[in-house]
């Protein structure tokens, strides 16, 4: 590609910023607001409290990975993974419950970093396959997951329940 296309091409890309970008794991010292944050962007409020009870409940759980992306110092990036060993099948599995990415940042390749961080940690733990589920309406996200090599390949029926108070 030459000429006008590329210039098109470096011209598209002129406004996003240069990101100093690394994944690291999880701190609630410091992260609570940020993951707070981007967990609203995705459409799952919690509070920070919540968050931090959360974290510190499974902290020990070799299960669970909570990562994020960190650009200059800022947290723009999450993804949440748990691995299980199903009854039904001989090898373990990782399920990314979350992975989401500053809005002002999207397409600067915090998702993939975070994405490929999460599938080698997978990889690691023995996984086969790396599965996660996306809203019907999130078509960019649709489109990055397949970019990154991951296919539909089943529907997903949830049953809510009504939410029951808990003690403490």
């Amino acid at each position: 590609m030459g000429g006008p296309a590329k210039q098109a091409t470096l011209m598209a890309f002129a406004h996003r910023p240069v990101l100093a970008m690394h994944i690291r794991d999880f701190n609630v010292a410091t992260d609570l607001p940020a993951t707070s944050a981007l967990f609203s962007q995705l459409g799952y409020p919690v509070n920070e409290n919540t968050l931090m009870n959360r974290f510190q409940a499974r902290m020990n759980d070799q299960a669970v990975c909570l990562l994020v992306a960190e650009d200059h110092g800022r947290v723009v990036g999450v993804v949440a993974m748990h691995t299980l060993t199903p009854w039904h099948e001989a090898t373990r599995w990782a399920v990314i419950s979350a992975l989401v990415v500053d809005e002002s940042v999207r397409g600067n390749g915090a998702g993939a970093m975070l994405l490929a961080a999460a599938e080698q940690i997978a990889g690691t733990k023995g996984c086969s396959h790396v599965e996660l589920s996306s809203s019907e309406a999130r078509l960019r996200a649709h489109a990055f997951y397949e970019r990154a090599g991951y296919s539909e390949v089943r529907k997903r029926f949830v049953k809510r329940f009504p939410l029951q108070a808990t003690a403490g």
